[in-house]
């Protein structure tokens, strides 16, 4: 997913700040995670949560804000992260995957 959402660098980029400076409800990132929701479908959301009853809004919620900024902020910032912390890019991406995956590795969320 990376590597698909780094290619798209610039299109993200305009996405999140006409997000922050939209001052609608829809803002365009709400836009493109609905997207994501509708062809993702249950086989993303399945293998990642336990559900019961009326969970839909809750999943949304965990995969909007534990899962998808934090992987598109890594993307935006991460070639000026690794400039100021005076660290190769590669070695920067390596720890993001290694952190990022090992805080969903054993998590299978219980949404009530």
């Amino acid at each position: 997913m990376f590597i698909f959402l780094n290619s798209r660098i610039k299109t993200l980029k305009i996405i999140l700040m006409e997000s922050i400076k939209d001052s609608s409800e829809n803002a365009p990132i709400f836009f493109v995670m609905e997207k994501y929701f509708s062809a993702c479908g249950q086989i993303c959301l399945d293998c990642c949560y336990e559900r019961n009853k009326n969970t839909e809004p809750k999943i949304k919620v965990a995969e909007f804000f534990l899962k998808y900024i934090p992987l598109i902020s890594f993307v935006i910032f991460h070639e000026k992260w690794s400039e100021y912390q005076n660290m190769k890019k590669d070695e920067i991406i390596q720890l993001f995957g290694t952190v990022y995956f090992e805080t969903f590795k054993f998590a299978k969320f219980i949404v009530t």
